[in-house]
């Protein structure tokens, strides 16, 4: 603080109540402008910023003293924070001093003497936890009342997919089934202890060479923090067959990858050497009538009955509704053929492309549909951005990468611009601390906002977190040289919303390109 209050600390000694048991935030630095100041005639307050950790809410307050007369600050017990039309009673205060953070009751007296005009105090509010991804609260606090407070840190750790048990099961009999997919359920453990009383529903989805494992339900829990459609496990092969190394993400969201999985027989083991313990899942869907270990109902699904094979696979982004796709140049390079895999939710939709123009020095290419069965996209949400971005600028990349058929879900790196310019200094492109892995180049490269501010080309192989983008001021010259019209979205629709929401809307807009 620039300024202290002088306190009476003999009044104030029985009022201390040790502020561990709150996860005090380390980083007290104001993270957004201070918010209108309000005041009661003695004191004003203004609000730094709202935190979000797993457990509680607290809200960063300044108060400055009006006067030179004696009084002192109080919070009142009374003080609630309204998230979501709920309203959430104030747990604690906690003042920032000299030797950290120390925690008073509300109601409380914090005294200070006369002539202090002008000096000011910070402090925590602490609340319960408000639900997951509120991005917008209200504070009342000794009858001043504050609306529209931005929150920080709120997002949900578990990952929300859009797969729900009658989705798989839907997807499954259109699209056909693969070995060890299907729906399992909790079966027994050899250790209650570490395991705990859950007994889920579980779902196995296959992508790439990896599964997904989504949680559907749970008969075990009264009360959880899982919603149907969370992603519980990512399973990834090892050189053992039908084993498999898994990041289990546990109750708290964090990731445990102390654990293996064994897929076998039409069960589904989890595995933990540290704990001794084994918890089994068997298959339900499909049974044998409907093409389980028997065989039967289900197709296979187009990667096992040997797919078309095509020589390249990249991403790439809608940029006009009537069908024009940007990409890079190297995946459709001297190719005779050249689709574009359409997802919007579970809907998956093949499209025929010819090479519309190529800007071969830059590696940019534009795509256009030629396909019968093709009809307009919607409106896109997205602008594409005509000037520079600077450096520090927080961006993310979409794309599909190893992709190995059609029902892969679009993937998200996200990090910043690190430079303006790209290897060697190349001004065409920006370096970005998103790794851009193989199958993700071509895709987009957007800002926090939504702008599209390039298209991804690659990365160094040897470097963890580095990869490369084309400027959308080279895209922009692209598409004026274009033999048609092309109609690029004027409208931004996105720059207000969360970042899981414009990754919502944006999503089904990003293709896997195909050529051979």
């Amino acid at each position: 603080m620039k300024k202290i209050f002088i306190l009476l600390m003999s009044l104030l000694s029985c009022l201390v109540v040790n502020a561990q048991d709150f996860e005090v935030p380390q980083d007290s630095s104001t993270a957004y402008p201070l918010t209108e100041i309000k005041s009661d005639g003695k004191l004003s307050w203004t609000i730094n910023r709202i935190y979000c950790t797993q457990k509680f809410t607290y809200v960063r307050v300044r108060t400055t003293i009006l006067s030179n007369k004696w009084g002192e600050v109080v919070v009142s017990p009374e003080t609630k924070l309204y998230a979501d039309k709920k309203a959430y009673q104030i747990r604690g205060w906690l003042v920032s001093e000299a030797s950290g953070n120390k925690r008073y009751a509300p109601g409380a007296e914090y005294p200070y003497y006369t002539g202090n005009k002008g000096n000011y105090m910070d402090s925590w509010l602490v609340f319960p936890k408000i639900p997951y991804n509120i991005a917008k609260v209200n504070l009342e606090l000794n009858g001043l009342n504050w609306t529209d407070l931005t929150v920080l840190s709120n997002e949900d750790p578990l990952t929300l997919t859009d797969w729900t048990e009658e989705a798989l099961r839907m997807y499954w009999q259109q699209n056909g089934i693969q070995d060890y997919e299907g729906i399992y359920e909790f079966a027994e453990t050899t250790n209650a202890k570490w395991w705990g009383e859950a007994k889920p529903v579980l779902a196995l989805k296959r992508e790439g060479d990896s599964f997904k494992v989504i949680y559907l339900a749970d008969y075990g829990k009264k009360q959880s923090m899982w919603k149907e459609g969370h992603l519980k496990a990512e399973i990834r092969l090892t050189a053992v067959r039908d084993y498999y190394r898994v990041s289990w993400i546990a109750d708290n969201g964090d990731v445990n990858t102390n654990v293996q999985v064994e897929l076998k027989d039409g069960m589904f083991a989890v595995k933990s050497r540290e704990a001794n313990g084994t918890t089994i899942f068997v298959r339900m869907f499909p049974g044998a009538s409907e093409g389980g270990s028997s065989g039967g109902g289900l197709p296979t699904s187009p990667q096992s009955q040997g797919s078309q094979s095509y020589t390249t696979q990249g991403s790439g982004i809608i940029i006009d509704k009537s069908g024009i796709i940007a990409t890079n140049y190297h995946i459709v390079a001297n190719k005779s053929t050249c689709e574009i895999v359409v997802r919007d939710g579970h809907t998956i939709k093949t499209y025929k492309t010819k090479l519309l123009v190529a800007d071969r020095v830059n590696d940019l290419a534009l795509l256009q549909i030629e396909d019968k069965d093709f009809q307009t996209f919607a409106s896109l949400p997205f602008t594409i951005k005509s000037d520079i971005c600077e450096t520090g600028t927080n961006i993310f990349s979409m794309g599909y990468p190893l992709s190995q058929y059609m029902g892969d879900e679009v993937k998200i790196t996200d990090g910043i611009i690190s430079s303006i310019t790209g290897y060697q200094g190349d001004v065409v492109t920006y370096q970005i601390s998103a790794p851009i892995q193989p199958g993700s180049s071509g895709g987009p490269l957007f800002d926090k906002k939504g702008n599209l501010i390039g298209i991804t080309n690659g990365g160094i192989i040897a470097a963890q977190n580095v990869g490369y983008a084309i400027k959308s001021t080279y895209l922009r010259l692209l598409i004026q040289s274009s033999p048609v019209q092309i109609n690029t979205p004027t409208t931004n629709t996105l720059s207000n919303l969360s970042l899981s929401e414009q990754i919502k809307q944006l999503s089904k807009f990003v293709v896997i390109v195909k050529a051979k």
